[in-house]
């Protein structure tokens, strides 16, 4: 491999206040660049990869976050609200925004069509009341959440939003 004809070099006894000449100093600034952008198929991709949404409705559900405008198209990309959203429901209802619910509830889609289709009964049956009741609970279990930190959530997306466009009014002025 590459390292194979290197030979180890026992460095000097540094100590503070010492001087040393240099022989070479070479200066170079790199600097990250961001992830690529989602495009709608490469957004589609991801959302198979992880099991959101099923084939018949990941394209829907992409199209609704545009027409909410939690994101724009052409390329994707998140929006000032999506942004915004997305950091309240992380500290406030993590699980709102977690691919773990969307697995359940696809599972308990798959539950009924199985019950359906295979016309199960009795306790092997995953009816539509189960998944109501189910929906329901964890529903309640986030929404109790929220309710109990409305007022925080009010003034954090509040907060957020006029920060945000008071930043974007000083670097629109800077641009005139």
């Amino acid at each position: 491999g590459p390292f194979d004809h290197s030979k180890d070099v026992e460095l000097p006894n540094f100590k503070v206040g010492d001087q040393y000449k240099i022989n070479k100093l070479d200066l170079e600034t790199k600097y990250s660049s961001p992830p690529p952008k989602f495009t709608q198929s490469s957004l589609l991709t991801k959302m198979e990869k992880v099991s959101i949404g099923t084939k018949a409705t990941r394209a829907d559900i992409i199209k609704n976050l545009v027409d909410r405008k939690f994101l724009r198209n052409k390329p994707l990309d998140i929006t000032l609200m999506g942004d915004t959203i997305t950091e309240v429901l992380k500290i406030y209802s993590p699980q709102v925004i977690s691919v773990e619910l969307s697995r359940k509830l696809e599972t308990m889609g798959d539950l009924i069509q199985e019950t359906v289709k295979e016309n199960k009964t009795g306790s092997n049956a995953f009816t539509l009341s189960d998944a109501l009741v189910r929906g329901i609970t964890l529903l309640h279990e986030m929404l109790d959440q929220l309710m109990f930190n409305q007022k925080q959530i009010g003034e954090l997306i509040d907060l957020n939003l006029v920060s945000q466009r008071r930043d974007e009014a000083k670097i629109g002025r800077a641009h005139v």
